[in-house]
């Protein structure tokens, strides 16, 4: 037997009539659903800001700076967003520094 409150017979009529849901609790699910992608995104993008940065300091660190060092905005405007980053455009002697201290790395792991 299902009994149906008045306030919600009409907001599932309205869903309905959007062709998103049949009743109340698929609606509720959805919403639910959305809520937990919503915050696995709100996750990955804390996490993608964390990292930009830990890597902003680790540049300052051997005297690099990346001014365009940031996440990718597009990267985590989809349905699944992956939160990219987005280490930018530099100038030639920045690129150089940044060689050099890749290289010495690698030198100094036996690489």
């Amino acid at each position: 037997m299902w009994l149906l409150e008045p306030h919600l017979f009409q907001a599932n009529e309205q869903l309905d009539t959007l062709g998103m849901h049949r009743n109340y609790s698929e609606w509720k699910e959805w919403i639910m659903t959305t809520t937990e992608r919503r915050d696995a995104a709100v996750g990955r993008v804390r996490e993608a800001e964390e990292l930009v940065a830990r890597l902003r300091g680790g540049f300052a660190g051997v005297g690099i700076v990346l001014p365009s060092l940031r996440i990718d905005p597009l990267s985590y405007a989809g349905d699944g967003p992956v939160a990219l980053v987005d280490l930018g455009r530099c100038n030639l002697d920045t690129a150089l520094r940044l060689s050099q201290v890749l290289e010495g790395q690698g030198a100094g792991h036996g690489g």
